[in-house]
C-alpha cells in the first residue's frame, strides 16, 4: 500500500534498471515493489514504460476504482486470466487460475 492506503501493488519479478530508477527519484534501498508504486503515483499509467526487467505487476487504485495490470515488454512473466462468477481471476501461472474453487 501507499502511505494513504489508496493504492496497492503486488508484483512478481525484478527490475534490471534499479540504478537508473534510483537516480530518477527512487531511493536505492527500496524494494522493486516500492519503486514501482512510487513511479505509478508520479507518472500514472505510463509508469511501466520506465521499467526494464522481468515482471508482472497488478495495481489496485482505490481512488480511481480501477485495477491496472502490466508486464515486461517481452512477456517473461505471462498473465493468465479469466472471468468467473462475476470475478476477475489472474495469475502468472495457469495453476493459480485452476486452483480457484469458486
Amino acid at each position: 500500500w501507499n502511505g494513504t492506503r489508496t493504492v496497492a501493488l503486488v508484483m512478481a519479478g525484478e527490475f534490471y534498471n534499479r540504478e537508473a530508477l534510483s537516480k530518477d527519484g527512487a531511493h536505492e534501498a527500496k524494494s522493486d515493489e516500492q519503486m514501482a508504486l512510487d513511479l505509478y503515483e508520479r507518472l500514472g499509467d505510463d509508469f511501466a514504460s520506465q521499467l526494464n526487467g522481468a515482471f508482472i505487476i497488478a495495481i489496485w487504485d482505490k481512488t480511481r476504482d480501477r485495477l491496472l495490470i502490466a508486464n515486461d515488454r517481452l512477456g517473461l512473466y505471462p498473465l493468465f486470466y479469466t472471468c468467473r462468477s462475476g470475478r476477475l481471476i489472474f495469475a502468472p501461472e495457469m495453476k493459480g487460475i485452476l486452483c480457484d474453487e469458486a
